[in-house]
C-alpha cells in the first residue's frame, strides 16, 4: 500500500502517462490516514475548550478565554499548521495522480472538473442538486472503472505484465 503512495509522490507532478486504481486509491486512503492523525489533536483540543468554557457558565470573562487557548491550545494550532502544510503539500501530487487515472479509462484530465460542475449546477435549484449527485456518482464510477486493455492515447497499459501473467 505504501508503494503505490510513494509511486504518486514520485511522479510529483507528472499529469502524462496512466495510473492504476491501486495507485489512485491506496493515495487517496493514506492520505485519509494522515490527515485523520493530524485532525485528532485539533478537535481534541477544541472539544476540551469547549467543555472547559461550558463548564464554567456564563460568569467566564474574555480575558479567561484569551488565556485558556494560549495556554491549551497551543499543540492544537501546531498539529493544524502541519495539517495545512501537508495538505499544500499533497495537492499537486493528489491532482496529478487523479489526471493520470482519468487517463487510465481513457478521458481527459479535464473530466477531472466534472464534480465542479455539479457544485455550479447547485446554484440552479432541485434540479442542480440532483445533477450535482449524478455528475459526482458518474466521476466516482470513472475512477472505480477498470483500466483500458492495451495503450491507448495517454500511453501503455500500467497492468500489461499481469495481464500477461
Amino acid at each position: 500500500m505504501f508503494k503505490y503512495y510513494l509511486a504518486a509522490l514520485k511522479k510529483y507532478a507528472t499529469f502524462s502517462g496512466r495510473a492504476r486504481r491501486k495507485e489512485f486509491w491506496y493515495f487517496g486512503l493514506m492520505n485519509f490516514i494522515i490527515a485523520l492523525c493530524l485532525c485528532i489533536p485539533i478537535y481534541y483540543g477544541i472539544f476540551k475548550m469547549v467543555f472547559t468554557l461550558v463548564s464554567q457558565g456564563n460568569n467566564i470573562s474574555e480575558e479567561a478565554i484569551i488565556e485558556f487557548v494560549l495556554n491549551n491550545m497551543g499543540y492544537s494550532i501546531i498539529f493544524y499548521v502541519i495539517y495545512i502544510l501537508y495538505a499544500l503539500a499533497v495537492f499537486v501530487p493528489g491532482l496529478a495522480v487523479s489526471v493520470r487515472r482519468l487517463h487510465d479509462v481513457g478521458k481527459s484530465g479535464w473530466f477531472f472538473l466534472i464534480p465542479y460542475l455539479g457544485i455550479l449546477l447547485n446554484l440552479i435549484p432541485i434540479i442542480g442538486s440532483f445533477a450535482c449527485l449524478g455528475l459526482s456518482i458518474w466521476f466516482l464510477v470513472l475512477m472505480c472503472t477498470d483500466s483500458q486493455v492495451g495503450e491507448n492515447k495517454y500511453g501503455s497499459d500500467p497492468k500489461a505484465e499481469e495481464r500477461n501473467i
